[in-house]
């Protein structure tokens, strides 16, 4: 990675590139300070606050305190909701992956904390973007399944069923309706 650094240090992306392999590596510290580099560097690109939230939620599995832990969920979702309010994705559609993936994210955190109305407003925001998406559909399941709407949770886990249909999870889903 060093090597890397020194080829271009003064190209922006290649900073994120560093970052991106130091995550797939599992050295998360080493990943958030490249991406702190590249958010100088880049400060409108929107793909820096997703995958800051991303690997400050990956950092939580090693984390052994319940507030170190919190913390650093604070902190991703911070990053994630930074990412959907700093987007322009109908505008700019190469904002749309990011803006999807933290969205949905964000859901899943809600749905963890049995907060179903953040959840939905997440999962909302996903679908304008792209609603072609079985794990959007299988979220929407999961909320609407613990709403206690058995009728609308049928039909967004058979419309994920219909987008995967060799997803094992969406199948067991389906079977416990």
């Amino acid at each position: 990675m060093i090597q890397a650094q020194k080829l271009n240090p003064d190209l922006p992306k290649t900073y994120f590139n560093l970052a991106s392999a130091a995550q797939k590596l599992g050295n998360f510290d080493e990943a958030l300070k490249y991406l702190e580099i590249y958010r100088k560097m880049a400060p409108n690109d929107i793909s820096t606050y997703c995958s800051l939230g991303m690997i400050y939620l990956n950092k939580i599995s090693r984390e052994s305190s319940a507030p170190g832990k919190q913390k650093l969920q604070d902190q991703g979702v911070e990053q994630l909701k930074l990412t959907i309010a700093k987007s322009d994705a109908k505008n700019k559609p190469w904002q749309a992956p990011w803006v999807v993936l933290a969205a949905k994210t964000l859901a899943k955190i809600a749905l963890g904390r049995k907060d179903y109305p953040e959840a939905l407003t997440y999962l909302n925001k996903s679908e304008e973007i792209y609603s072609e998406d079985s794990e959007l559909h299988y979220f929407y399941g999961q909320v609407y399944k613990a709403l206690g709407n058995k009728a609308e949770a049928r039909k967004h886990l058979e419309k994920a069923q219909k987008l995967a249909p060799d997803n094992q999870d969406i199948k067991n889903e389906l079977k416990g309706m």
